[in-house]
C-alpha cells in the first residue's frame, strides 16, 4: 500500500540547506515535508562531518592552549585522554544539535519522512523507505 502526503513544498535532504529551506517555507505559511535518509536531521555536517570534527578539534585546542601558558609561568602536567569520555562528549554534542533541529521542525509542523526521495514529475515524488534500501 502506498501512503500519500500532499504538501505545498517537499524538500529532499535534511542537511543545513534542506532544513533551513523547509523552515523558511513553513514560516511563510506553507505545508512542508522533508525527506531524509537518516534518522536525524542535520545532514552530513551535523551528524558525521563538521560538528563532530569541531567537537574533537575543540578538545585538542585545549591541549595546545595549555602549552602556551608556560610563557606566562603557568604549567600543566602532560594531558591524558579518556577516549570514551571524549567520544561521549562528541556524541552528546551531536545529540543536542539534532534534537534542537528536530524541535524546530516539530514547532513548525514540518512533516518528516525517512527514506530516499526521487522526483517523478514536477509535482510528485516517490520515497523508498529504509527497509527497502537494505535489499
Amino acid at each position: 500500500m502506498t501512503d500519500s502526503i500532499n504538501v505545498d513544498v517537499a524538500v529532499l535532504g535534511g542537511g543545513p540547506g534542506g532544513y533551513t529551506a523547509a523552515f523558511r517555507a513553513a514560516d511563510l505559511g506553507l505545508s512542508v515535508c522533508i525527506v531524509e535518509s537518516r534518522e536525524t536531521l542535520g545532514g552530513v555536517c551535523v551528524n558525521v562531518g563538521c560538528i563532530p570534527s569541531k567537537a574533537l578539534l575543540h578538545a585538542t585546542s585545549l591541549i595546545e592552549q595549555s602549552k602556551h601558558g608556560q610563557s606566562m609561568g603557568i604549567t600543566f602536567s602532560e594531558p591524558t585522554v579518556d577516549i570514551n569520555a571524549l567520544r561521549e562528549y562528541k556524541q552528546s554534542t551531536i545529540a543536542d544539535l539534532t534534537k534542537g533541529i528536530a524541535n524546530l521542525a516539530k514547532a513548525r509542523k514540518v512533516i518528516r519522512v525517512q527514506g530516499v526521495g526521487q522526483f517523478i514529475s514536477s509535482t510528485s515524488l516517490v520515497v523508498n523507505g529504509e527497509s527497502e534500501q537494505k535489499n
